[in-house]
């Protein structure tokens, strides 16, 4: 069966894949973009959906960065932000833009 995603498409894609603590957050799109971590951002080995790590934010201020590119419009056409979330606690009310 082929993959249906067309990655010549894809503007971001950040596995989270990596070393504990790391706050190195990669772009594995072709745009390899650079992502800057802010806060405690990091990568964590206790819990992975794939590869071996994932994101941790704790809710306490850190969050991500990406520059702006003009291959990258927010809100001016058809467009898709996938993603896999574990709330650290149900309850827990969390914005995802």
């Amino acid at each position: 069966m082929a993959d249906p995603v067309d990655f010549s498409r894809v503007k971001l894609l950040l596995h989270c894949d990596g070393s504990d603590t790391s706050t190195t957050f990669a772009d594995s799109s072709s745009s390899a973009r650079t992502v800057t971590a802010y806060g405690s951002a990091q990568l964590d080995n206790a819990q992975s959906k794939w590869g071996g790590a994932s994101g941790l934010f704790d809710g306490n201020g850190e969050y991500r960065t990406v520059p702006d590119s003009a291959g990258v419009g927010f809100g001016t056409g058809d467009g898709a932000v996938e993603l896999w979330y574990r709330p650290a606690a149900l309850g827990i009310q969390r914005t995802l833009i």
